[in-house]
C-alpha cells in the first residue's frame, strides 16, 4: 500500500516526460494505472517508445482524468486508426489540450478522419503534428475540411 506521502507526490505531478524508453502497450496500461492519482498533470510525453494501438487505447483511457492537460505526445510509436481514434476520443476530457503529437505511427485514412472529426472538441489546440504517417488523400481531405475551421492552429 503506498503511503501518504507518494500519494501527495504524485498527486502534484504535472509534467512527466518518458520518451526514447522502451515502454510497449503493457507498460502504457500499468504507466496509465498509476497515473490516474495524476489529476493535475498538464504535460505527458510518451515519444519515442514501442506503444501501439493497445498502449494508446489504456492512454485514452486515463485521459478522462486530466481535464487540465495541455500537451500530449505520443509520436514515434507504432500507433494507427484504433489508437488514434481512442486518444481522440480521450483528449475530448482535457479541456485544455494545446498541443497533440502524434507524428511519426502508422495512422491512416481512418485515424486522420476521427482526428478531423474531433478537432472540433479543442478550441484551444494550436499544434498538431501528424507528420510521417499514413494518411492518404481520404485523410487529407477530412483533415483539410476540419482545418479550414481551426483558424488558432500554427
Amino acid at each position: 500500500k503506498p503511503s501518504t506521502l507518494s500519494y501527495v507526490y504524485t498527486y502534484l505531478v504535472s509534467f512527466l516526460s518518458l520518451g526514447s524508453n522502451k515502454i510497449s502497450n503493457e507498460g502504457a496500461a500499468t504507466l496509465c494505472e498509476a497515473l490516474k492519482q495524476c489529476p493535475h498533470l498538464r504535460r505527458l510525453d510518451l515519444s519515442r517508445n514501442s506503444v501501439g494501438d493497445e498502449g494508446a487505447v489504456s492512454v485514452s483511457e486515463a485521459l478522462k482524468h486530466y481535464s487540465q492537460l495541455q500537451y500530449l505526445n505520443v509520436g514515434w510509436n507504432s500507433i494507427g486508426d484504433v489508437g488514434a481514434t481512442a486518444l481522440i476520443g480521450g483528449l475530448m476530457h482535457c479541456t485544455r489540450i494545446q498541443e497533440i503529437d502524434l507524428g511519426s505511427n502508422v495512422i491512416g485514412d481512418e485515424g486522420a478522419m476521427a482526428v478531423a472529426e474531433g478537432l472540433r472538441n479543442y478550441p484551444n489546440l494550436y499544434h498538431l503534428n501528424l507528420c510521417s504517417n499514413k494518411i492518404g488523400d481520404v485523410g487529407a481531405d477530412a483533415l483539410s475540411r476540419a482545418l479550414s475551421h481551426q483558424l488558432h492552429l500554427k
